[in-house]
């Protein structure tokens, strides 16, 4: 049975029915980065693949390190059957893919300056609603596996008792008023990493009992922070877009970020990657539009005009994509270096629940969230040193024109990776195992980016791929 909060196609929080409340400023990961329905943010998402890796292990706390060792060996044993069960069949080769498509002289350089360079793989937009798995499932078809719309878990009861701990059922309501009562052996939790925690934050304050091995729920909220640090100068965006401008594999796109090897031990982990700005091509702007609309099963709004110049404007898009294999960039096309920087967990960065009640009767979340003085001086510092980096390389590379870095609320934090709210450790702060089990209840699971302990270097979807198979694995046979 899955329980779906919102309906067949994707909306905002507000239009579902979800808000938050916040304490400080806005916390866009909540507002515009999320959706609710089949596909929930998955809607809105660039569907980037990338791998964690053993880099990613390299932190000061010994339990931190054993939690990510645990989700790097995930990503290397499931890392292939998740990327076959979303219809990929070409190589996994995230880290060999830049010595064939750069190679040479510059991917050398790059190495020499202190810089690894890996591939991401951005899955064909027909496929970025993962919901496009379910169309492909025989269980559904065969009506094994019911899927519920409009059927937001409200009500968890436990079999609340000191040495067993267990949920025996969920009640689903709809805004009209519906309720629907499930009870089941084994439930996972995978409502997006900010609504998952303020399931278990209800559970804690509905059972006292579960109020110390829940306590870190809605702690240590953090993010990537990004904002582009420097820009290419025209006279060096042909070199730019000759080296690094995307690259595809049949209908999968191929990107480059650059990882520094040698940061200091105090430095959070970051990754860069060039940003090529084709968003004002009337090419582009058509296949957004015509895109957005197919994930959101509605009309494009398109004028005569914007049709007419899109169209027109295909050709070049098409001849590098097909007789190239490449992404068309325009000759005036703004080329930006891009940082995204983890933010150092906090605490106090958290969601909570308030006293207000939504149109479920359920606590409104209120989101305290912040960058910190830390965080702006880890930008600058970071920025500093890659950029000193990639100048002193002298040849080989495209030449950099630093940015003012203007760190803002609307930009530094627009790639909504929220992790932290439900941390795996065995800790006092974490919310569940290795296994991603919740602490002291026998049968529930969470599969989130909330697991994360902290961003790392890659966006963290493909990672919770993989320890969700992990997870389906091990539930086939608990559950056999």
């Amino acid at each position: 049975m899955l329980l779906e909060a919102g309906g067949a196609a994707p909306r905002d929080p507000a239009a579902q029915g979800f808000r938050c409340g916040y304490t400080h400023e806005e916390y866009r990961g909540a507002s515009v980065g999320r959706f609710f329905g089949l596909g929930g943010t998955t809607a809105r998402w660039g569907g980037v693949l990338v791998p964690h890796l053993w880099r990613d292990a390299e932190v000061a706390s010994p339990s931190e390190r054993a939690i990510w060792e645990r989700i790097v060996l995930s990503v290397e044993r499931y890392g292939s059957a998740v990327l076959r069960r979303l219809g990929y069949r070409g190589p996994v080769d995230f880290v060999e893919y830049p010595d064939r498509a750069i190679g040479g002289p510059a991917l050398s350089t790059l190495r020499q300056s202190g810089f690894d360079v890996l591939a991401d793989l951005a899955l064909p937009p027909r496929h970025r609603r993962l919901d496009f798995l379910l169309r492909r499932e025989p269980a559904v078809d065969s009506g094994s596996v019911h899927v519920m719309l409009h059927a937001c878990a409200s009500v968890c009861d436990l079999r609340a008792e000191a040495a067993d701990n267990r949920l025996e059922r969920v009640v689903a309501r709809a805004p009209g008023g519906r309720e629907t009562e499930i009870r089941a052996d084994a439930f996972v939790l995978a409502a997006g990493a900010l609504e998952s925690a303020r399931i278990l934050l209800e559970i804690a304050e509905t059972y006292p009992s579960l109020s110390g091995s829940l306590a870190g729920v809605g702690r240590f909220l953090s993010d990537h922070l990004s904002l582009p640090i420097a820009e290419v100068p025209e006279q060096g965006r042909a070199e730019a877009v000759g080296l690094f401008r995307p690259r595809f594999w049949k209908s999968w796109m191929r990107r480059f970020r650059f990882l520094e090897r040698d940061r200091p031990d105090a430095a959070p982990r970051a990754f860069l990657h060039f940003v090529f700005d084709t968003v004002c091509h009337p090419a582009f702007a058509l296949a957004k539009e015509l895109v957005a609309a197919a994930q959101e099963r509605r009309r494009p709004c398109l004028s005569d005009v914007s049709m007419l110049r899109g169209i027109s404007g295909l050709w070049g898009v098409a001849r590098e994509r097909y007789l190239h294999s490449a992404l068309y960039v325009p000759a005036d096309a703004r080329i930006v270096l891009q940082l995204d920087i983890e933010q150092r967990p906090r605490a106090e960065n958290r969601i909570v629940l308030s006293e207000e009640r939504d149109v479920l009767g359920r606590r409104v979340p209120t989101i305290s969230w912040s960058i910190a003085e830390e965080d702006l001086r880890a930008i600058e510092e970071t920025a500093e040193r890659v950029l000193a980096k990639w100048t002193s390389a002298r040849a080989g590379l495209p030449a950099l024109r630093p940015l003012p870095l203007r760190v803002d609320a609307t930009k530094v934090h627009d790639v909504y990776h929220t992790v932290g709210v439900c941390r795996m450790g065995t800790d006092a702060d974490s919310v569940v195992d290795e296994g991603l089990r919740v602490r002291d209840v026998e049968n529930l699971w969470v599969v989130s980016t909330a697991v994360f302990p902290s961003a790392g270097t890659a966006n963290p979807t493909f990672s919770m791929l993989c320890l969700a198979e992990d997870l389906v694995q091990r539930l086939i046979e608990l559950l056999a």
